[in-house]
């Protein structure tokens, strides 16, 4: 599922709040898309750094509201969420800018990969 599938997923599971990455019922954009890898708190927030890496790569990127210079995604996902809880963006803009930036190709990852010839000669995972 992409970036902007999970967030959207949890948009439904948990309140909106740009200030709290995930706890307690409430969460950043990043951390919707934490709820709906099934992440509950801030203590499990590898889970996305390791299911969409890109986020936190260092690249030059720019928030789109304010054109403030960030050096990862998540830094400027988490500047659009601040425009987002005073009003000066809207929910669909910050998906926008998220399918913007997001990989067209992202697939899931499998969590072990076994090659097919090592099944059929009793090599274990």
């Amino acid at each position: 599922m992409k970036f902007s599938d999970q967030v959207i997923l949890g948009s439904t599971l948990i309140k909106f709040d740009s200030l709290v990455y995930l706890a307690e019922g409430c969460g950043c954009l990043i951390g919707m898309a934490g709820a709906a890898s099934g992440e509950t708190n801030l203590q499990n927030g590898n889970k996305i750094q390791a299911k969409f890496p890109w986020l936190f790569e260092v690249r030059k990127a720019d928030c789109p509201c304010c054109s403030a210079r960030h050096y990862s995604y998540a830094s400027s996902i988490s500047c659009m969420a601040f425009h987002l809880e005073v009003g000066y963006a809207t929910f669909e803009q910050a998906l926008a800018y998220i399918r913007s930036i997001e990989p067209q190709d992202e697939v899931d990852p499998p969590d072990i990969i076994v090659p097919v010839w090592n099944r059929y000669h009793g090599v274990k995972a």
